[in-house]
């Protein structure tokens, strides 16, 4: 049986803890493609390495360019569907 969000992507922001982290488990879980981003680094690798084959991001969304990285680095590594 296929997982539920097997062939989708999910950029969690602010997952290095609290209710991010949970969210990034719970999609990794339902089979998503992960994108682990936070501004704290060591915590948001931390996550990543917990999750396993997951991308970590650095970033802060209260930046327009690090957010447009975010997205570009995303789309790179796991593509653009649509």
């Amino acid at each position: 049986m296929e997982a539920p969000l097997q062939h989708r992507v999910a950029i969690v922001t602010g997952s290095g803890g609290g209710l991010g982290r949970v969210i990034a488990r719970t999609l990794a879980a339902d089979g998503a493609r992960v994108v682990v981003s936070d501004v704290d680094a060591t915590r948001g690798q931390a996550v990543a390495a917990e999750l396993g084959d997951v991308l970590f991001l650095r970033a802060d969304i209260a930046d327009p360019s690090s957010v447009d990285n975010l997205v570009g680095q995303t789309i790179e590594r796991f593509g653009q569907s649509g």
